[in-house]
């Protein structure tokens, strides 16, 4: 789960300009990347809100027996939260 983090988050840093400046290249405008950047912005949005947090949170009980929300190894066995 981390790995994908570490591929997004540096990925981000060079696709969004990268796509910006196709969409500026082939509009000849800036307008049309607000566009890119709203949908951007609400369409992972959209996707979290339909995410079902309470099977996740008994799949992790399942797990260990308890589940550590605050991330300060207060849990049974923090070593799942690292």
């Amino acid at each position: 789960m981390f790995a994908l983090f570490a591929i997004t988050d540096k990925g981000s840093s060079w696709l969004g300009p990268l796509v910006a400046s196709i969409i500026v290249q082939h509009s000849g405008s800036v307008r049309p990347v607000l566009i890119y950047l709203l949908l951007a912005m609400v369409v992972p949005a959209v996707l979290l809100h339909f995410l079902d947090l309470s099977a996740s949170i008994k799949n992790a009980r399942g797990m260990n027996g308890s589940v550590n929300t605050l991330g300060d190894g207060a849990g049974k066995d923090s070593n799942l939260l690292c």
